[in-house]
């Protein structure tokens, strides 16, 4: 943890209010979780939402979806959000080695993602912790904007 000011820990439902204004400071309206997603997703027993909390407020949080398939379960880090005054402190490194410690936890062999293609502090973190590049996605978060979907088989 880069200080004792910051916790890690699984988000509640009183912090949809502070992971709604940390999702519309990161993201483009045009692509950004809304209130009734979240609150979705917070209720739903395949999502885990860790969050960063900065004396009390959070600054920074993931979103981990878990899929079952055929050949057993994967995961998915659907999102992952610094606000921009905390980004640099290792904020990211520590909610993705959270992530991906839950999914290998049980038994998650292979987590998926995606990131833009321009945002390369985020590739270099994911290929950091092993992810690979798959392909690239054209058009994803709008017109011009591609992303890369990345894989981790761990």
């Amino acid at each position: 943890m880069p200080n004792d000011a910051y916790t890690l820990d699984r988000a509640k439902p009183e912090d949809l209010d502070g992971i709604v204004a940390l999702e519309n400071a990161c993201f483009h309206p045009s692509i950004a979780f809304s209130r009734r997603q979240w609150r979705c997703f917070l209720a739903n027993p395949l999502v885990t939402i860790p969050v960063v909390r900065y004396r009390g407020r959070v600054i920074a949080d993931a979103l981990v979806l878990r899929r079952r398939t055929i050949s057993g379960v994967t995961g998915r880090i659907y999102t992952m959000a610094v606000t921009r005054e905390h980004r640099g402190t290792g904020l990211g490194r520590m909610l993705l080695d959270d992530c991906l410690a839950a999914l290998r936890a049980e038994g998650v062999t292979t987590v998926f993602l995606e990131v833009g293609v321009s945002n390369q502090a985020a590739i270099s973190l994911y290929e950091s912790a092993g992810f690979v590049k798959t392909h690239r996605l054209r058009d994803y978060y709008a017109p011009g904007q591609d992303a890369w979907k990345m894989r981790l088989r761990a």
